[in-house]
């Protein structure tokens, strides 16, 4: 029956968690459930890091990457969300990385930068295809902003996706179980009901928390400046967009909203960095304020780890 079951659903995006845990086990010489989530939080915590370099590219300084770092690892969600075993969790920390690559390359000529965020937002489709949500509003702003982009860079965003488009056009065109899978995801009509933003309200809250998500709307929308508001509202807008696209899960699907997650990290993170250089000699109390800020969540994090240690 389970042969059966697994022979009749179709794969929407390439089963790169499921290879890479068979990989694993192939080398382990045995079978355990851990190790899948062990390569999810590996993959969590590049994330993480990932995260943490946004936002020193972006002008945080020294005290933003460890703010958003810290969100990132040890908000109680995270915690959770962060091993478990399911695509979004490594196209979270690909998108990451694209965006912390794209950003370091606005000023830097060489080519370098460009293939490297072409790879990893092209790794990000193919793992799963929502991340063109977010891949879209990203180049979009790279393309306006900063050094133009060579036709030659060019080229390394056009190959990355070869791979994804391979993919989805065999199962759209060929094999043809794709062609089924959007339907009932986009219900515009759920956007005129009040049940539908009640309980996205909800949602957002899980994921992390309303007055946290309202804060990083008002500090990217009042503080920051530049290519720090640039990213996040390409962020944002990636996120929005997969709502309106998907509105059946956006509001029924926790793990929809996980990419809110790093960007209320990265967003809080640079907004407190940009208080601070508004202040006489903020910049000398950064790193006991940002110890200040990390260590509470890190130890409440800790705690709801420990408390739900076999989620």
């Amino acid at each position: 029956a389970a042969r059966a079951n697994r022979e009749g659903e179709a794969l929407l995006e390439p089963p790169v968690v499921p290879a890479l845990t068979a990989l694993g086990w192939c080398a382990l010489g045995r079978e355990s459930l851990a190790l899948p989530r062990v390569l999810m939080s590996l993959a969590w915590a590049v994330g993480a890091l990932a995260a943490a370099w946004l936002a020193r590219v972006l002008g945080g300084g020294a005290l933003a990457p460890l703010l958003a770092a810290t969100w990132c690892l040890f908000h109680p969600y995270a915690l959770a969300a962060g091993r478990s075993v399911q695509p979004d969790v490594p196209m979270v920390a690909l998108l990451l990385l694209g965006a912390a690559c794209l950003a370091r390359g606005r000023d830097d000529p060489s080519p370098r930068w460009s293939w490297r965020a072409a790879a990893a937002l092209g790794a990000a489709v193919l793992v799963k295809l929502v991340a063109v949500f977010f891949a879209a509003p990203l180049l979009a702003w790279r393309l306006r902003h900063g050094r133009s982009i060579p036709l030659r860079d060019k080229g390394f965003f056009a190959l990355a996706v070869v791979p994804s488009a391979l993919w989805y056009a065999w199962g759209w065109f060929v094999e043809g179980s794709l062609r089924h899978q959007g339907s009932g995801r986009f219900r515009p009509a759920l956007l005129g009901t009040a049940v539908f933003w009640s309980d996205l309200a909800r949602r957002v809250d899980t994921v992390t928390g309303l007055r946290a998500f309202y804060a990083a709307a008002a500090v990217g929308a009042l503080l920051l400046r530049g290519p720090a508001r640039g990213v996040s509202l390409a962020l944002l807008l990636g996120q929005v967009g997969l709502g309106v696209a998907f509105t059946q899960h956006i509001y029924t699907h926790d793990y929809y909203l996980l990419p809110l997650l790093p960007w209320v990290g990265v967003t809080l993170a640079l907004g407190v960095s940009a208080l601070l250089d508004r202040l006489p000699r903020g910049r000398s109390a950064a790193r006991g304020l940002a110890f200040a800020l990390a260590l509470p969540l890190a130890a409440r994090g800790t705690a709801r780890a420990w408390r739900d240690a076999d989620v």
